[in-house]
């Protein structure tokens, strides 16, 4: 029963056109979206408590190099950044950063030259400098982020080489340093306790070649 189960599996695959280009080489580069909020909520006695946040909205370019079942890829962006606090103003600011994330991909055939394909993988949003009210961010890494990210991508085949390569994910993001020492801080006052989480997504377009 198990071979007959695993040939099956297979045998749907191969249909599919799964496995039609097992070691395809691509590589290329476009423009990309980005937006992801990281919040820290605490909670006290008597409704002291409140929310941190951290939010980050970032336009630029990613390049990526692909080999069939697996992307990796390397952003540099950049754009607005804020600062929420529980008893204080929200501060408005910018940022930069690089973005690096390794997915793996299953791609499906839909046609001549095109594929679509889920994703499923990690980022790290290394961030190099923000600046918020003018004044700089002393330690801008403390904003960095690691994520998990997930989504769907498609290549829509122009040619035999060349194609265009749009995908949408959405990410799990880990708290930053910034918001994660916070927590450790705010936690050693008695009764008080701490939750950090954050979300995101990902929006990319860009022009491959087959190599």
């Amino acid at each position: 029963m198990k071979k007959g189960l695993v040939v099956l599996v297979l045998s749907v695959f191969l249909a599919g056109g799964v496995f039609a280009s097992p070691f395809q080489l691509s590589a290329g580069g476009g423009l990309l979206f980005d937006y992801g909020f990281n919040d820290l909520e605490v909670s006290a006695p008597l409704g002291a408590g409140g929310e941190y946040s951290v939010d980050n909205m970032g336009f630029g370019v990613w390049g990526f190099f692909d080999i069939t079942f697996a992307e990796l890829s390397i952003a540099f962006m950049g754009g607005p950044s804020g600062l929420g606090f529980p008893v204080a103003v929200d501060v408005d600011g910018s940022f930069v950063a690089l973005d690096f994330s390794l997915l793996g991909k299953f791609p499906f055939s839909v046609g001549r030259y095109s594929a679509i394909f889920p994703l499923l993988g990690i980022g790290y949003n290394l961030v190099l400098s923000a600046t918020y009210d003018g004044n700089s961010f002393n330690n801008p890494g403390e904003l960095s982020t690691f994520r998990i990210q997930f989504g769907l991508g498609a290549d829509f085949g122009i040619s035999q080489t060349m194609f265009i390569r749009t995908s949408l994910l959405g990410a799990y993001r880990f708290a930053p340093r910034y918001l994660s020492d916070l927590a450790d801080y705010l936690e050693r006052v008695p009764l008080v306790s701490t939750d950090t989480f954050g979300f995101g997504f990902t929006f990319k377009i860009g022009l491959g070649f087959r190599l």
